[in-house]
C-alpha cells in the first residue's frame, strides 16, 4: 500500500508541477494587464484635464486682452486722469474735460462724472462681440467715478482694487450670480494714463481702475461636456472664497443646482479642496463629493486661482480591468484544467499498470512464484509482464529440475563436485 500511494503521490505531484507554470503566467499576466490598463485609465483623465485647462485658460486670456483694449479706448486714460487731476486741484487752469467727439461736458465733482464714458465702453465691448456685460471706473483714491447700470459686482477680496491701484496688472475677481441671475466673472484692469501736459500724471502712471463683469458661462460651460464620456465622468470648478473654503461655480452630473450654492469647507482633506493648491495638476483616487470611491485629475488654474477637477468613478475607470482581469483569470484556469485531464488520462493509466507490476513485483520477491503480472495492454509495456511471467514460470522449472529434493541433496553435490578438483580448506584462505 505505501508503494501504490508513493506512486499516486508523485504522479500527482508531476501534475500540479505540471500545471503551476499555467497559472504563474496567468497570474503575472493579469498583474502586467492590470498595471497597463490603469495607466491607461490615469493618463487619459490627465490628458482630458491638460486639455480643459488649457482650454479654459485660453479663454481666459481672451478676456485678459478684451478688458486691455477696452481700458486703453478713447479717452479713457484722458477723461480719468482729468478728473482725478481736477479733484486733487492738480489739473491745468481751463482744461475741458469731455464736450467733444460727441461726450458731454464733464463735471468732475459729479458722484459719477464718467457714466457716460463706461456707456460708451460698453457700446463698444458689445460691437466687438466681446462677453463684457458690465463695466465701472474706479479713481486713485478708490471711489466710483462711473458705472453701468446694472453693475453691481464689488470683490470678495476687500482689497484687489487697491492692490491693481498701486501694484498694476491685470487681475480676475471671484465669479458670482448676478441680481439677474446669469453667472458673471470679475476683472479688474489698471487705467494707465497717457502724455497729457495738462495733469501732473507722467506717461504709463496707474490713474484708476477698471471693473469689469464678463459672461462667465463661455469659459466654463464646456466642462459639462465631460458628461458624455461615460456614464459617471464629470468635470467641475472651485473657486477659492475669503474664508478658504471651496465654492462650486458649475453644476455638478448629480446636484444640478450646485454652482454657487455649495461650499466645501476648507479644512477638508479632499479632492475638491486640494484642487486648489495643485499649480502642476496630479491624478489622484479618493472618494468625490458623493463620497463614492473616484479617479480624480486635479490641477489649479494659474489665472484664476480655480480648481479644475476632472474624474470618474473607479467602479466605471477600471471596469474593462477587471473584465480582462477574469478573461485572463479564466483562460489560465482553462489552460491548466486542460493540462491536468490531458495528463490524468495518460498518467492515470500508466500509474495503475506500475501499481499492478509494483504489487506483483513484491509478491514474487516474497517467494510466489505462481504470481501473474497481468497487463490488458497490447502494447510494449503491456506484453513486458506477459513476457517476465513467462520467463519466471520457465526459471522455475529449471530451478525445480537442477535442485534435486532436500533427500538427494548430499549426493547430488557429491556427484556435481570433480574428484580433481582442489577442496579449499579454511586455513588456505589464510
Amino acid at each position: 500500500l505505501d508503494v501504490v500511494v508513493g506512486i499516486r503521490v508523485r504522479a500527482i505531484l508531476w501534475l500540479i508541477i505540471l500545471a503551476l507554470p499555467f497559472l504563474i503566467v496567468g497570474w503575472f499576466t493579469i498583474g502586467l494587464v492590470e498595471d497597463r490598463l490603469e495607466s491607461r485609465v490615469v493618463a487619459n483623465l490627465a490628458n482630458a484635464r491638460r486639455l480643459e485647462a488649457a482650454r479654459i485658460t485660453q479663454a481666459l486670456q481672451d478676456y485678459e486682452q478684451d478688458a486691455l483694449i477696452l481700458a486703453n479706448g478713447n479717452h479713457v486714460a484722458e477723461f480719468t486722469a482729468r478728473v482725478n487731476a481736477a479733484r486733487a486741484d492738480t489739473l491745468a487752469a481751463e482744461t475741458p474735460i469731455g464736450g467733444y467727439d460727441q461726450f458731454a461736458p464733464i463735471d468732475p465733482l459729479d458722484a459719477h462724472p464718467l457714466d457716460e464714458l463706461v456707456d460708451e465702453i460698453q457700446r463698444l465691448a458689445q460691437r466687438t462681440g466681446s462677453e463684457v456685460l458690465d463695466v465701472s471706473i474706479v479713481g486713485l483714491d478708490g471711489t466710483m467715478l462711473g458705472s453701468t447700470t446694472t453693475a453691481m459686482w464689488s470683490p470678495d477680496d476687500v482689497g484687489l482694487i487697491d492692490s491693481v491701484l498701486s501694484e498694476g496688472g491685470h487681475r480676475f475677481g471671484n465669479a458670482f450670480r448676478a441680481g439677474d441671475g446669469s453667472a458673471r466673472l470679475g476683472q479688474i484692469v489698471p487705467i494707465l494714463a497717457s502724455e497729457d501736459p495738462t495733469t501732473p500724471f507722467a506717461d504709463g502712471d496707474i490713474v484708476g481702475v477698471l471693473v469689469i463683469e464678463a459672461a462667465l458661462g463661455p469659459v466654463v460651460d464646456l466642462v459639462v461636456e465631460h458628461e458624455g464620456f461615460g456614464e459617471t465622468s464629470e468635470a467641475h470648478i472651485v473657486q477659492p472664497t475669503a474664508d478658504g473654503d471651496a465654492e462650486f461655480i458649475t453644476l455638478l452630473r448629480f446636484e444640478r443646482d450646485a454652482a454657487f450654492n455649495r461650499v466645501v469647507p476648507g479644512e477638508l482633506d479632499i479632492p475638491v479642496i486640494q484642487s486648489l493648491n495643485s499649480p502642476g495638476g496630479q491624478v489622484v483616487q479618493a472618494p468625490d463629493y458623493r463620497q463614492i470611491q473616484s479617479v480624480l485629475a486635479i490641477e489649479t488654474l494659474e489665472p484664476t486661482g480655480w480648481g479644475l477637477v476632472v474624474k470618474i468613478d473607479s467602479s466605471e475607470a477600471f471596469a474593462v480591468v477587471g473584465v480582462v482581469r477574469r478573461a485572463i483569470l479564466f483562460a489560465s484556469l482553462i489552460t491548466g484544467g486542460l493540462v491536468l485531464l490531458g495528463a490524468a488520462v495518460i498518467i492515470n493509466p500508466l500509474v495503475g499498470r506500475l501499481e499492478r507490476l509494483s504489487l506483483a513485483a513484491r509478491r514474487i520477491a516474497a517467494g510466489d512464484y505462481d504470481s501473474q503480472i497481468d497487463d490488458p495492454s497490447k502494447d510494449r509495456s503491456g506484453n513486458s509482464p506477459e513476457v517476465s511471467t513467462d520467463s519466471l514460470k520457465t526459471w522455475h522449472e529449471i530451478i525445480d529440475s537442477e535442485i534435486p529434493p532436500k533427500t538427494s541433496c548430499a549426493r547430488w553435490r557429491a556427484s556435481t563436485i570433480s574428484p580433481a578438483s582442489p577442496i579449499v580448506t579454511p586455513h588456505k584462505l589464510t
